[in-house]
This record gives C-alpha cells, sequence and structure tokens, in this order.
C-alpha cells in the first residue's frame, strides 16, 4: 500500500465504468455540476487503481462509487453525501441523509448494488462522453515533475 498521492487532483469520483447505473450517475453528475468541480475516472482506470492501492482505501470500499476527496476516502452512502457538497444548493438538501444512522444508508446502499446489474443493463467498456465533458475524466494519474 502507498501514501495519498498528492499529484491526484480532487473531488474525483471513482465508478464502475461497466455498470449502467453508475454511468447514468456520472452523466447526472455532470450536468448537475455547474462549475465542473468534480472530476471522474473509472475504478479499472490507471488513476482509478493507483487509489486504490493507497494504503487509506479500505479492502471493503465498494466496486461502484468512491470519492477521493483531499486524501480522504469515501465510500456507500457517505460517498453519495459527500458528492452533494460539490453540486448547486438546490441538490445539497440530500445531505440531510446524514442524520440517518450509517448502518441503515449502507444497508440501502450496498442493496441497490446488488441489485444494478440486475436491473441496469451493463456495458463492456466506459460508454464515449460528450467532448466538452472528456476534459473532466482522469484515464491516468498526472505525471509528477
Amino acid at each position: 500500500m502507498t501514501e495519498p498521492n498528492t499529484s491526484i487532483p480532487s473531488p474525483l469520483l471513482l465508478y464502475d465504468g461497466q455498470c449502467a447505473l453508475c454511468n447514468t450517475a456520472v452523466r447526472f453528475l455532470l450536468r448537475a455540476d455547474k462549475d465542473e468541480r468534480l472530476l471522474f475516472a473509472p475504478l479499472d482506470s490507471e488513476t482509478g487503481r493507483q487509489i486504490r492501492a493507497m494504503e487509506i482505501y479500505p479492502p471493503s470500499a465498494p466496486d461502484s462509487v468512491v470519492l477521493y476527496d483531499n486524501g480522504r476516502i469515501y465510500w456507500y452512502s457517505d460517498a453519495l453525501i459527500a458528492i452533494l457538497a460539490y453540486l448547486p444548493r438546490s441538490y445539497r438538501w440530500g445531505q440531510v441523509a446524514r442524520y440517518i444512522p450509517r448502518f441503515l444508508r449502507d444497508a440501502i446502499y450496498r442493496a441497490v448494488a446488488r441489485m444494478r446489474k440486475s436491473f441496469f443493463v451493463s456495458t463492456s467498456s466506459c460508454p464515449t462522453m460528450p467532448p466538452s465533458y472528456r476534459r473532466r475524466f482522469l484515464p491516468s494519474p498526472p505525471k509528477t515533475p
């Protein structure tokens, strides 16, 4: 395991690039994040593998959505709540979910994550994004000088 890499920009959302639900969520976030603060990378990309190799990355983290933010890793429902902080004020009301006990929030998250491939058709590769969004995706970590 390695220490956090300060050359990886954040906030960076790692997602399952072959999951239709995850890809739909990414497309929603690309449109909703008007300030373009969120960056994205598939979990199986070079950036995703580098973050998953960090000491701070828990072995129990899901294979669906993980948020890397300033050297911290958020997963399950905590990742979803943390993502809302980067969206316009009209979406932030969802942060009240943090007052629901984590074990309940995470149980719902895990149930949806288990069923997502049953209800949503998976793809064999990440879908192509419009050119205006492509700069927000990190296929590989930036080179360190």
